[in-house]
């Protein structure tokens, strides 16, 4: 009995582990955050992503063309289609098509068109095979087929089934063009963590009184016409990237067409306008554009401005 007795009931505890090995058991969550993208400091420049180009290439020298495998946001500020209808909006699909040509021509993968607002007009998509014949050579025998032979066309009847359906057509799709309206900021960033994961591209679009709300989109674009006496012999708008991540700012040019559609079109786009969203001083915000050179991006055009 005293045998039993003396018998620890349980194993001894081992001793406290050094505070060194400790650290090394446990993974720094700010290291992995860093390592896997999914945090930026603001002190360092963005990792660059693979690009597609605007179709415009004074655009493209400014932004580097529009990022793949993430989200873009889009809405069309036309108040005299609006007028006396307020919530009357519709989508920028001159500034798309461009896009849409390229893409469908490099890849096989179906186009999603999600909520009825967002469907394309047969005058669409016959721009966008025009686009695709005259410029954008085929990449792949399946990038063949027609714009209307690749294209689903959903309209879903709630809010939250639109954004499933966004989400799940991400996966299998080379661009979603979407109705993005009244998404929060969470389901925004739902989108954007998604499509950071797919090979696919999101063009959400808003309408233009959302355009101040907080979203997580990669860039955020407003496209509105223009109506001038020296622009009246064809189609002018103003394109104001209202958002870029990584540049502090906003920049705007003027894109006029200076023919029909039919046969080859050209474009005029001038840069119209370059501001500074940075509450910084000046020498701080220059020494920012210095840094920043290196790597490409809207900061040219305004450490050009600024020089």
């Amino acid at each position: 009995m005293s045998s039993l007795l003396r018998t620890p009931l349980a194993p001894t505890l081992p001793d406290a582990l050094p505070a060194n090995s400790l650290a090394e058991q446990a993974p720094d969550p700010l290291a992995t955050l860093l390592k896997e993208r999914a945090l930026w400091r603001g002190d360092e420049p963005l990792p660059p992503l693979a690009s597609i180009s605007t179709g415009f290439p004074e655009i493209d020298s400014a932004i580097g063309g529009l990022a793949r495998s993430a989200l873009h946001e889009f809405s069309l500020s036309d108040s005299a289609l609006s007028q006396g209808e307020k919530k009357r909006w519709h989508t920028p699909f001159l500034f798309l098509s461009p896009l849409l040509a390229q893409i469908t021509s490099a890849s096989p993968l179906p186009i999603f068109w999600i909520g009825k607002r967002c469907w394309p007009t047969p005058f669409v998509t016959t721009f966008i095979e025009q686009l695709r014949s005259l410029s954008v050579p085929k990449l792949s025998p399946q990038s063949e087929l027609s714009i209307l032979g690749r294209s689903l066309l959903i309209n879903p009847e709630s809010r939250g089934a639109r954004l499933w359906s966004i989400l799940e057509a991400l996966k299998h799709s080379s661009a979603v063009i979407a109705d993005g309206s009244r998404f929060s900021f969470q389901e925004s960033r739902r989108l954007h963590l998604r499509v950071a994961e797919s090979s696919s591209i999101l063009f959400l679009i808003r309408p233009p009184w959302e355009s101040t709300l907080q979203s997580s989109a990669h860039t955020r674009w407003e496209i509105a016409p223009l109506l001038s006496p020296e622009l009246s012999d064809g189609l002018s708008w103003k394109v104001t990237l209202l958002k870029a991540r990584g540049f502090p700012g906003t920049l705007s040019w003027t894109v006029h067409q200076d023919e029909t559609i039919h046969g080859t079109t050209s474009y005029r786009c001038i840069l119209s306008d370059v501001e500074c969203g940075s509450d910084q001083a000046e020498s701080d915000q220059r020494e920012f554009n210095q840094r920043e050179l290196a790597q490409g991006g809207p900061q040219k055009l305004l450490a050009r401005k600024q020089g």
